[in-house]
């Protein structure tokens, strides 16, 4: 099979969500049915053609292939393969299969070894879905990771937020504000951040104020619908906070 039968990145991440949302929806269509007998389903496959046969199985092998990983994780491994594709792109070559020799080029771009070893184990498992060589990691490639991890600077442990340092910084009166409202709000954000483990620059800050329509059971449907970032609300005198999406749940918490 030539390198122009294959996919591009963007449409084996539509594949790949079609797939996700077939596996949620009919799971239990024909032979890949966890709860059809082995029996039957060879029953299945002998009263087809072999043509038929053949692409029963391998939609059932592709079926499990998805549902090995969770959703959430397909969602960071789609963020690398757009990657891979943006470079592909301006390399002028292929997405699929992966030439190894123009992946230590692309391995090389990466600042953080760890993020490239994600990036590897998703193009990996991807490969593996297109039934494609997934044996990426030659020795060029792990010789382009070691040189990163050396040359990365040291990462500094931060210091865990505990409840007691929160308390401090509530009670840090030399805290310089132009308002005491400003403060209010400085507070209440910082209380949010502890509580609902918020990041500072893309959850915290950009915050929004729920509407009076806003219930658990719809606020995140109503948040992506109306395009919000996020929605903070008051139901049954419990505090709920709603976000389109996180970076460990790309579909939204």
């Amino acid at each position: 099979m030539s390198a122009l039968a294959y996919p591009t990145g963007s449409e084996v991440i539509q594949m790949l969500t079609d797939a996700m949302e077939r596996a949620k929806d009919g799971s239990d269509k024909g032979i890949r049915s966890i709860h059809m007998p082995m029996k039957r389903k060879l029953e299945a496959l002998e009263a087809a053609s072999p043509m038929v046969a053949r692409e029963m199985v391998r939609d059932a092998v592709k079926h499990l292939k998805v549902s090995s990983v969770k959703g959430e994780t397909w969602y960071q491994y789609f963020r690398a393969v757009r990657s891979w594709s943006r470079y592909a792109n301006a390399m002028c070559i292929a997405h699929f299969p992966i030439d190894t020799t123009e992946l230590e080029g692309y391995v090389s771009l990466h600042t953080n070894a760890d993020t490239a070893e994600c990036s590897l184990s998703a193009l990996e498992k991807v490969q593996r879905y297109l039934r494609i060589d997934s044996r990426l990691r030659t020795k060029g490639v792990q010789e382009a990771i070691k040189g990163i991890r050396r040359e990365q600077k040291a990462t500094h442990k931060m210091d865990p937020i505990t409840s007691q340092l929160l308390d401090k910084i509530l009670a840090d009166t030399k805290f310089s504000t132009p308002s005491k409202s400003l403060l209010r709000e400085f507070n209440a954000l910082a209380v949010l951040s502890y509580v609902f483990l918020l990041r500072t620059n893309n959850e915290a800050l950009p915050l929004c104020r729920g509407l009076e329509t806003d219930a658990p059971h719809s606020a995140l449907h109503d948040v992506k619908t109306s395009k919000r970032h996020s929605s903070v609300f008051r139901f049954q005198q419990e505090l709920h906070i709603v976000l389109a999406s996180r970076k460990s749940k790309q579909s939204g918490e």
